[in-house]
């Protein structure tokens, strides 16, 4: 069709010199695809240089980590039994209030020891 040959027509005229195809000087479409595979398989092996540094590095951080999230746990689980002991002596104290005890006063009635409820 039309593209195809306007296409082809270009890349002639890369062929011969008289336009660049790129900033890289690139004769051909093809040329200029191989150029950008080449670059991206660099590219890729750099980052796999880097992920490997990083695999082998990142074991001791694993092993940090791990043993902060243990801490973490020791130290929220200290502080959930502070929290639930607060709760029960104050509910201890609650309960206290609700008894009936014996008191020796013979200053108040004379009358010796005497029943007191406290609510």
């Amino acid at each position: 069709t039309q593209a195809r040959l306007l296409l082809v027509e270009k890349e002639a005229k890369f062929v011969r010199g008289e336009e660049k195809l790129g900033q890289d000087g690139a004769k051909t479409f093809q040329e200029l695809l191989g150029n950008s595979i080449k670059a991206l398989t660099a590219h890729a092996k750099d980052l796999r240089k880097e992920q490997k540094a990083i695999k082998e590095n990142h074991t001791d951080k694993l092993e940090q980590r791990k043993m902060f999230e243990d801490l973490n746990k020791i130290i929220t689980l200290k502080h959930k039994l502070a929290v639930e002991a607060k709760h029960k002596e104050e509910a201890e104290k609650a309960e206290g209030t609700n008894f009936m005890q014996i008191a020796d006063d013979l200053t108040d009635t004379g009358m010796g020891e005497r029943m007191i409820i406290n609510n």
